[in-house]
């Protein structure tokens, strides 16, 4: 084998590396958007809200609660089987007359139903 050759296999080679990491960041990429946390259905809420008014304090504050409770206990928290504050009792207290807000949590309740959190 010439050194030619030896040049354009090892360049051969590391295309197909280069290849094959962007095409695997590019793939974590997509997988990462499909994201279902108690956190994306938050964050979606607080999107729509007014920064700072009471209602998206609240769900920031929700938020950083959870971020204390163990995994195994975070779907009952969120979802209000437990005696803490959980993303119900703020939408009803806050959140009763928004429609966007509405629209996020019915959402959120059917793809929960149907694939739980990932």
């Amino acid at each position: 084998m010439t050194n030619r050759e030896k040049i354009i296999r090892f360049m051969c080679d590391t295309l197909k590396y280069l290849f094959i990491i962007v095409v695997f960041k590019y793939d974590l990429r997509l997988k990462m958007t499909d994201l279902f946390t108690p956190y994306t259905i938050i964050n979606r809420m607080m999107d729509v809200l007014e920064e700072n008014s009471a209602g998206w304090l609240q769900l920031q504050a929700f938020k950083k609660d959870l971020s204390y409770c163990a995994p195994e206990t975070m779907d009952a928290r969120f979802w209000g089987k437990t005696r803490c504050s959980n993303i119900v009792n703020l939408c009803m207290k806050h959140f009763n007359d928004n429609e966007k807000i509405h629209d996020i949590y019915v959402e959120s309740v059917k793809r929960y139903s149907e694939t739980g959190f990932t």
